[in-house]
């Protein structure tokens, strides 16, 4: 796995310091978290069928969405090309 990003550190802590007051005021208050989207890439010459992905307890619960991109190429002379959803 390559090609990490993370949400950058500024939004991260302005979200725990939310957490905090929140919790304070209103400690029994149903809140709803604004997930953070964390990428990364996973590269093979071989087809990849699945990764497994060990997750810390500190960032768990966690929702898992994987994709897996459609690539064309359009040369010189095709003009034009197909583009798959």
């Amino acid at each position: 796995m390559n090609v990490w990003h993370w949400p950058d550190e500024g939004s991260v802590q302005k979200h725990f310091r939310e957490l905090t007051m929140q919790s304070v005021i209103a400690p029994d208050a149903h809140r709803h978290e604004t997930p953070f989207e964390i990428r990364f890439q996973v590269q093979s010459p071989m087809p990849v069928s699945a990764v497994t992905l060990k997750v810390a307890q500190a960032l768990r619960p966690i929702t898992l969405v994987a994709t897996q991109p459609r690539q064309s190429r359009i040369d010189q002379d095709m003009g034009r090309g197909l583009v798959i959803f």
